[in-house]
């Protein structure tokens, strides 16, 4: 038997599948369809039985496998146990035979589950990276398109080639690394590694490279109320520092980068350069703005919650994503040099010294700019399916806004304008999406079976109505008609998943903000960006003023209240020492958006506790987030990178 040789070919897999699908599908004869594909004809009888018991074949399977896919692109994706769930809402709904253990368990058997991934293979199972709501929904066409219009301009009105064009964001760095994966006993339930600390002191990195692969030396910011020198000793070449009680950058330490960037960078009026950064409010003082108008800087900010995908830095396949990988290796090296010995953030800046220019090279910096879409720039870098995360909460734009902003983008002139094709982009991109899904033949739902659509699921939950101009997917049209329809009374009725499970789709957003300005891209050394901030900042003023003068009820220099805005020494006694002491804590504290201390919150200021590292923050400054769910924009940016 070891030398025997088969006398007759096996039948490959994908052959038996098209010639099931000419029996189950097409009605036709299994011994035809048998002789048609030489197969056996007991064969193809006993594979057609096996397929046919499942139910989830042809346009059954194919519906909650469209389903799925775009639920995954919406960022609202399903578990194993509520795929099992639908796949036995779905077979109960089209009177597809289920065994017992579905309905006594009110979903589909772990088997189904894993021959439908076996069926499908281009699915699988996914660890999805966690992305904030705000990032989901802010990512949409319209600010994309926006952002792109003012890079347009900018490159009009200076014609600034790539050195000329810089990205600026701040990134942490931490005494305790995560560690890395190992190698030890297999079978094992627990596997350890040593770390500094439970939770690691802060230092925030302040980086700005160009889209020519340069990169200007770092900027520190310790978590020390006085800044030495000897700080940054051990540090990359050129590099500085500075310090505050938080670590975090403030509008002050902003200025001081700023010059530090226009030294290194060598900018003038007549040689300007673009610096694009976020719109973080350390990075929005009026001080800054003149100081860059002085020296030749163009400041374009980006959309709000837009970073993970407009920021070159922040990209994965950019700066931060190695360097974090690069510096928590080191770490790892570091504590095994020094066995017992803890690190202190003195000890940070030499660890960034030996892994930013294994991150910073040329090839990752331009790499970065290259897929945000800035150099060489490409409006068209991002796909429809990467906008599909903002159909949740897609509404239809009043007339007035759209009125008044063309209105303001005729105030500010033709200069450096697009195009009349790039300025109707916007609109011509809202249909793109309709035209990308699949034809007929693809879905097998003709136009006439779309029109037949009838009302279902009426006791269910009935997805809200659609504006105009949002994506169409797939399954709203998954409703057909077997060929016989045309006989009244014997009509069949498929419904699809998201008939049963239909779309997120977001209500009317309730005006719930007090008082916070929401932030949208532009150039903000611009005139009027810049009254607007000199506005704003006149307003804190007054509004700081009349909360002191409130609070004491007696009067003080406006200027100092200006300056300092502390309270005002108390006379000390035994009782208020001993609060002083108690609640050092507190007085410590810094919000992680504004860094204003906790001791001067007015009376009633809400805070609220971020969920990974457990640091406070106005709830103002949040933007309304949900206070169970906040994460701080520096661990969702860490987040977004650690994957």
């Amino acid at each position: 038997m070891r030398t025997y040789k088969r006398k007759t070919q096996r039948v490959s897999e994908e052959t038996f599948r098209a010639a099931c699908v000419e029996v189950l599908e097409n009605n036709r004869s299994l011994r035809i369809v048998a002789d048609e594909f030489n197969i056996n004809f007991m064969t193809l009888q006993r594979y057609c039985k096996k397929v046919k018991d499942d139910g989830f074949t042809g346009c059954n399977g194919r519906r909650p496998l469209n389903y799925l896919i775009e639920c995954s692109k919406m960022y609202f994706c399903l578990s194993t146990k509520e795929v099992r769930r639908l796949g036995y809402e779905f077979a109960i709904k089209n009177n597809i035979r289920v065994h017992d253990g579905w309905r006594e368990n009110k979903m589909a058997s772990a088997d189904w589950l894993s021959a439908f991934l076996k069926r499908h293979p281009h699915l699988s199972l996914r660890t999805p990276e966690a992305t904030s709501l705000s990032r989901a929904t802010s990512f949409n066409k319209e600010n994309v398109n926006n952002f792109f219009d003012l890079i347009f301009e900018v490159m009009a009105r200076y014609n600034f080639e790539c050195q000329d064009i810089y990205n600026m964001d701040e990134t942490r760095v931490t005494t305790v690394q995560r560690p890395e994966k190992i190698v030890a006993r297999k079978g094992v339930k627990q596997v350890g590694s040593v770390t500094f600390a439970e939770r690691g002191t802060l230092v925030t990195l302040a980086l700005a490279v160009s889209a020519s692969g340069n990169a200007i030396p770092p900027m520190f910011v310790f978590p020390r109320q006085n800044y030495r020198n000897h700080f940054v000793a051990n540090g990359p070449p050129g590099c500085i520092g500075t310090a505050n009680k938080s670590g975090w950058m403030i509008q002050e330490h902003f200025i001081i980068f700023l010059k530090h960037f226009i030294k290194h960078s060598r900018c003038t009026k007549e040689r300007p350069v673009l610096l694009i950064l976020d719109n973080h409010d350390s990075h929005l003082s009026l001080e800054g703005i003149e100081l860059c108008g002085e020296n030749g800087v163009i400041i374009l900010s980006l959309p709000p919650h837009c970073s993970h995908k407009l920021q070159p830095l922040d990209r994965s396949a950019s700066v931060y994503g190695p360097f974090k990988k690069y510096v928590n290796s080191m770490s790892d090296a570091w504590m095994r040099s020094n066995p017992g010995k803890t690190m202190s953030i003195y000890d940070i800046p030499g660890l960034v010294r030996d892994a930013l220019p294994l991150a910073t090279t040329p090839n990752n910096i331009q790499s970065g700019f290259r897929v945000s879409g800035i150099w060489p720039l490409n409006r068209l870098i991002f796909t429809d399916d990467e906008f599909l995360t903002s159909a949740v909460t897609d509404r239809p734009n009043p007339n007035v806004g759209n009125e008044e902003r063309d209105g303001d983008k005729g105030k500010n002139g033709d200069v450096g304008r697009p195009t009349g094709r790039e300025e109707n982009f916007a609109d011509a991109t809202r249909q793109e999406i309709m035209n990308d899904h699949p034809s007929e033949s693809a879905t097998g739902i003709s136009a006439e079976e779309e029109q037949s659509k009838p009302s279902i699921l009426e006791r269910h939950q009935t997805p809200p109505p659609k504006p105009p101009g949002s994506p169409v997917l797939i399954e709203d049209s998954d409703v057909s008609k077997p060929s016989g329809s045309g006989l009244s009374g014997h009509s069949k009725t498929h419904y699809s998943p998201s008939d049963l499970r239909p779309f997120p789709k977001a209500t009317k957003r309730l005006n719930t903000r007090k008082g916070l300005k929401k932030r949208k891209t532009a150039i903000l050394t611009d005139t009027p960006n810049k009254n607007e901030l000199q506005e704003e900042q006149e307003k804190r003023n007054a509004k700081k003023i009349k909360q002191i003068l409130k609070s004491k009820g007696t009067k003080r220099d406006l200027s100092t209240a200006i300056a300092t805005d502390k309270k005002p020494n108390r006379k000390k006694n035994k009782r208020a020492k001993y609060e002083e002491t108690d609640d050092s804590s507190d007085e410590d504290t810094f919000c992680l958006i504004c860094s204003e201390p906790y001791c001067n919150s007015r009376p009633g200021e809400k805070w609220i506790r971020c969920t990974t590292c457990r640091q406070w923050a106005h709830e103002e400054c949040t933007d309304g987030m949900n206070p169970l769910f906040f994460q701080c924009p520096n661990c969702d940016s860490d987040d977004d990178l650690s994957d």
